[in-house]
């Protein structure tokens, strides 16, 4: 009875996820997936303390049911921390591409030789690393 109890704690978890993942996919936010998570926490939570009291037909099988919304909950805020992570490096390597794009060395092309000039500042957003000038 108790591997019968783990094996549906295992596959609300993994539903719990799939479930997950198929909202990010749609709306493409990983803090959205992380909130149906915890949605689901609850819901997957009430749903198995009812089918604990149903088949075991105790008053403290109800435990059984917070346990698995614990898990749950612990696997939501695993999602929302690694959101906030992907979201810091995004900003970091954003900023660090923006940073390296907003001087451009512009390189003049004669017939007999290359020039680099000044450096060209863009305030039109990201620009080429090389703004090339045919004279």
């Amino acid at each position: 009875m108790e591997s019968y109890f783990l094996i549906l704690m295992g596959s609300f978890i993994v539903i719990a996820n799939v479930i997950g993942f198929v909202f990010f996919r749609k709306k493409e936010s990983l803090y959205f997936a992380a909130f149906i998570i915890l949605l689901l926490a609850g819901v997957f939570g009430g749903l198995g303390s009812v089918l604990a009291l149903f088949i075991i037909r105790d008053a403290f099988a109800v435990f059984y049911g917070l346990n698995l919304a614990y898990y749950l909950l612990i696997n939501s805020l695993i999602v929302f921390l690694l959101a906030i992570l992907i979201t810091i490096v995004k900003k970091y390597n954003s900023r660090k591409i923006w940073m390296n794009t907003i001087g451009c060395y512009c390189y003049i092309f004669d017939s007999r030789n290359i020039e680099k000039k000044d450096r060209i500042y863009s305030t039109h957003g990201p620009a080429p690393l090389k703004l090339d000038f045919w004279l």
